[in-house]
């Protein structure tokens, strides 16, 4: 079932209820401020959010982050939307390539078209975000979906 929610950029408003979906989902949550606000994008139905996810900037790159999705609307296609609408943007902001760290979800993202890689193949400018230098695990996987 495909999920009716609407996306949008998410706005400085938006951080209290982007913190408490990431914290919900064992996300970090440390470095979600006003400043990164216009990273995100939102999936909202009615006055919810049910979704969120970022693209960090890095220089020709982006650091796709923080995807979750509220756990009684996961599997109604809300988080493949979002990725698909990151992709879309990036491609459109002419980025080379989007990275991520993951825990968890491997193989939800190498079926959106993402391919796992070594840490020492990051980007130096992914390497140098709190997200990989603090906040995530070394142990996370890294992986990429090259745009051009």
């Amino acid at each position: 079932m495909i999920a009716a929610a609407l996306m949008r950029p998410a706005e400085a408003s938006d951080v209290s209820a982007i913190r408490t979906l990431l914290g919900a989902a064992s996300l970090p949550t440390a470095d979600i401020s006003t400043h990164t606000a216009p990273w995100f994008l939102l999936a909202v139905d009615g006055d919810f959010v049910v979704g969120t996810v970022a693209v960090e900037p890095c220089g020709s790159f982006g650091l796709l982050r923080s995807l979750a999705v509220r756990p009684d609307r996961r599997g109604q296609g809300i988080g493949r939307r979002l990725v698909a609408e990151c992709d879309a943007r990036a491609d459109v902001a002419r980025l080379r390539g989007l990275y991520l760290l993951t825990t968890t979800a491997e193989t939800f993202f190498r079926a959106l078209g993402y391919d796992e890689l070594e840490h020492w193949e990051l980007p130096e400018a992914i390497r140098e975000t709190e997200e990989y230098r603090t906040l995530c695990p070394k142990t996370a996987t890294a992986m990429m979906k090259r745009l051009r």
